[in-house]
C-alpha cells in the first residue's frame, strides 16, 4: 500500500488491528507489534526476491545436505549467518525496506500510520520473554506457558516484532 508522508509517496504495510491496540499506540503504551511468521507475513515483510531465493536454497540444501554449497549460496546472496543460530540470523537479513505501517480495522472507520523503527524475528523463549518486557514493555507472554508454543520437534514459536516509532497520522481514533 502507498501512503503520503510529508508530501512523499511511501510504501506501508497494511495491517488490521483492534481499535484498543491502536489507542495503546497513540497513548504511548504499545511499542511493538507482533505477527506470526506465516507465509502471508513473510511475503509482506521480507524482500520477495531474497525470500524466494532463500527458500529455494533451503530446498536444495534439504535435498543434498551440502553445507559448502549452502555457504557459497548464502555468501552470493549477501547473507552472513551465525552457525549457532542459522535460521534466525538469516531471516533477520531478509527484511524489505518498508518503513511504515498503516493500521486500520476491517470497516476502515479509523486508521493509524506509524513509522517502523526496527524489524526482527524472534523465537519465543524465556530470554525473549524477558527482552520483550525490558525493551518493549510488552507483557503479553508473561502468563503463557511457552512450552505450549513449541512444535512437535521442540522448536520455539517464531514471530515478527515490528518496533513502533513516530506516529505519522491517525484519524477516527480519538474525538
Amino acid at each position: 500500500m502507498t501512503i503520503n508522508v510529508n508530501g512523499k509517496q511511501e510504501e506501508a504495510y497494511h495491517l488490521i488491528m483492534r481499535k484498543e491496540n491502536a489507542l495503546d499506540i497513540v497513548n504511548g503504551s504499545k511499542h511493538v507489534e507482533i505477527r506470526d511468521t506465516t507465509d502471508t507475513y513473510c511475503s509482506r515483510f521480507f524482500n520477495k526476491e531474497l525470500w524466494q531465493r532463500f527458500l529455494h536454497l533451503l530446498e536444495m540444501y534439504n535435498k543434498n545436505q551440502d553445507e559448502e554449497v549452502l555457504d557459497e549460496a548464502l555468501t552470493e546472496m549477501g547473507l552472513e549467518v551465525d552457525a549457532d543460530n542459522f535460521w534466525l540470523s538469516a531471516l533477520n537479513q531478509l527484511f524489505n525496506d518498508v518503513k511504515y505501517i498503516y493500521f486500520t480495522n476491517y470497516n476502515k472507520s479509523w486508521h493509524l500510520v506509524v513509522e517502523i523503527s526496527g524489524k526482527k524475528v524472534y523465537e519465543l523463549t524465556e530470554e525473549t520473554r524477558k527482552l520483550m518486557n525490558e525493551k518493549y514493555r510488552f507483557y503479553d507472554f508473561n502468563d503463557e506457558d511457552i512450552s505450549e508454543y513449541q512444535d512437535e520437534d521442540g522448536n520455539a514459536w517464531e514471530f515478527f516484532a515490528l518496533e513502533l516509532g513516530e506516529i505519522i497520522e491517525h484519524k477516527g481514533l480519538v474525538d
